[in-house]
């Protein structure tokens, strides 16, 4: 899925499936939202397109989602490791060890 889409001029985050937000319109909750879903499935974003990034004309706008894709891109190259750390954080229980 992508990240972005330009549409009439207008820049759209993909949230999920259904779901789109605008760059001014994004909630804490469908960025969460984004991390989980980088957390479940890292290549649910395809790589995003920077001429996306350099048609955003508003530099408040274009800084945001300029870090907004920064945070995404490094939470998706760390999410091996931070899965690992969970699994040797919280060891599984077998019913034997009850």
């Amino acid at each position: 899925m992508l990240f972005l889409e330009k549409v009439n001029d207008q820049i759209y985050i993909n949230i999920d499936n259904k779901d789109q937000a605008t760059i001014d319109s994004l909630s804490s909750e469908q960025l969460l939202q984004i991390f989980e879903n980088v957390y479940t499935n890292k290549d649910f974003y395809e790589d995003i397109d920077p001429n996306i990034i350099n048609s955003i004309h508003n530099p408040v706008q274009k800084e945001v989602i300029i870090q907004i894709v920064k945070k995404v891109e490094d939470f998706k190259r760390n999410v091996d490791e931070i899965h690992h750390e969970i699994e040797i954080s919280f060891p599984k229980i077998q019913v034997s060890d009850l």
